[in-house]
């Protein structure tokens, strides 16, 4: 008898990660550590033990409540954006590169999702990322699940997978137009929806996507940097004195982020929580933080601009009034911003008292375990198209020159451009490919290198320029061809001869 495919989807979220699989037409929660309820959240944090000489790694609230910070790595997405990161662990005795961690953690949460079923070859599974995340990034996670034998088929950005977490899809009578506003930890995701009814089906079309490098961990930052420290000077220079690892400040911004859980939570916010932390010397310091405080924080920082501007983006790409919005993440709990999309899109389209659900932190990897079943045609009820906001191309004369724009299908081919012979003399023949976003904050980002070409120089004598073609395939890898033109009188004479097949290795040399 063929064992079953179980359709399951992974969240790596800066704060905290989340799996869930699909059972039938239920989707149900992993439990990623045998302490915990499967409903509870597993913050992202790995520790690295020792006992009895040998190195033991646990993931979620266990490895969180270790104070030896040394031997121990949190938030790790972030440091994915950062490709010299290194962090030295005792415990191993080496330090480690982020890929590395992601791939343990990988393997520990492997480890309990086996336990649901050991034969890898049931499994099929989809791993999500924010919009803005580069290949480079999508690319280191995607091969440390890979290391750490978890079975990823496809990856998909987090707010399109946060959709099919809906139940209500299939309800649509009407073309409906929504947006997705999905506000982690470390990134803010938007994503413009049309939902198009068609007999016994819906098809879902993404239309705009947009994400912002900002999240709940930068809300800790700015009440660490901007509140305490002016407001507690005295016990924040205590607490801080001789802190050279770090350790005290990591103690005080986890307790940041507890207290500012505490002041927004959905289910009854407290008006004002307190930061309880011991000194090196054995002092206690009580301080506190309010929700006036933080959302007077808020509003004097330019993030409410920018989401503004961020939504503007989305929108220029629609041609019917939105329906609705939907928010997803722990971030999306705090009353200002709420209140932001409130005044922006108007009370019949979002009602910024909603009862709020827990269930909102799980969605993203429950819609993708769920858009697995669609990919695989087990779910015919929903058709879907995913789009990311992205070109690929390359810098000349300091400027960004766009191959493949966003969009495009995979195995799309370019028509035929050109590289002048001294462009490519000053490159040595090895011609670095870039990823440019189109996002809301393209216009403060520079073009992020994923890889490079290697031309054979010699196959190209005489050249006064070199014609290429480039493709992207369904992995998006990045392909190209190169071709020379023949001299001739006739057109006929002037034949275009291909010459080379390259690959650019996504974030290799």
């Amino acid at each position: 008898m063929d064992k079953k495919m179980i359709y399951a989807g992974i969240d790596f979220g800066a704060c905290n990660i989340k799996a869930a699989y699909l059972q039938g037409k239920r989707v149900r929660k992993i439990k990623l550590n045998t302490n915990q309820k499967a409903g509870d959240q597993t913050p992202n944090v790995i520790y690295y033990d020792k006992i009895n000489d040998k190195v033991v790694k646990s993931i979620g609230l266990l490895a969180q409540k270790k104070f030896d910070y040394e031997n121990k790595v949190s938030h790790i997405k972030t440091k994915l954006e950062q490709p010299d990161w290194r962090q030295e662990i005792p415990h191993l005795g080496k330090s480690v590169t982020a890929g590395e961690v992601v791939r343990d953690i990988f393997s520990c949460v492997w480890q309990e999702m086996t336990k649901i079923q050991a034969d890898a070859n049931c499994w099929d599974i989809t791993l999500t990322v924010p919009v803005c995340f580069s290949m480079v990034q999508k690319n280191c996670l995607y091969q440390a699940a890979l290391q750490a034998g978890v079975p990823v088929k496809r990856i998909i950005t987090e707010p399109f997978a946060a959709l099919f977490s809906q139940t209500d899809l299939e309800d649509a009578d009407d073309e409906e137009l929504g947006l997705i506003f999905d506000f982690g930890g470390s990134t803010l995701d938007i994503s413009l929806l049309q939902l198009i009814p068609d007999d016994d089906e819906v098809e879902i079309r993404e239309l705009a996507a947009t994400g912002l490098l900002y999240g709940g961990l930068d809300i800790d930052q700015a009440i660490y940097e901007d509140l305490l420290k002016k407001k507690y000077p005295d016990d924040m220079e205590t607490l801080l004195k001789d802190d050279e690892g770090g350790a005290a400040k990591a103690e005080i911004l986890q307790n940041i982020a507890y207290a500012k859980e505490s002041l927004f939570d959905p289910d009854g916010g407290e008006e004002e929580s307190s930061i309880f932390i011991t000194a090196k010397d054995g002092s206690n310091h009580d301080m506190t933080i309010t929700q006036e405080e933080v959302e007077q924080l808020l509003k004097d920082s330019d993030i409410g601009q920018r989401i503004r501007d961020a939504l503007d983006i989305v929108m220029d790409e629609a041609d019917m009034p939105l329906s609705w919005i939907r928010t997803f993440g722990g971030t999306s709990y705090i009353p200002y911003f709420r209140q932001l999309l409130k005044d922006y899109a108007g009370d019949e389209v979002f009602d910024d008292e909603e009862d709020l659900d827990e269930d909102m932190y799980t969605a993203v990897a429950e819609g993708a375990a769920r858009y697995g079943a669609i990919c695989a045609g087990d779910e015919t009820e929903v058709t879907a198209q995913n789009r990311i906001p992205y070109a690929i191309g390359f810098l000349e004369h300091k400027r960004f020159q766009p191959c493949i724009h966003r969009n495009v299908l995979p195995g799309f081919v370019t028509g035929y451009r050109s590289w002048k012979r001294p462009y490519l003399e000053t490159l040595s023949y090895t011609v670095p490919v870039y990823q440019q976003f189109l996002t809301a904050e393209s216009e403060h980002q520079d073009p992020v290198y994923i890889g490079s070409l290697h031309l054979d120089a010699s196959k190209y004598p005489g050249a006064g320029s070199i014609l290429y073609k480039m493709q992207i395939d369904v992995q998006e890898q990045i392909h190209v061809t190169t071709f020379i033109q023949k001299e001739g009188q006739t057109e006929a004479e002037r034949d275009i001869i291909p010459i080379e097949q390259l690959t650019a290795p996504i974030g290799g040399e």
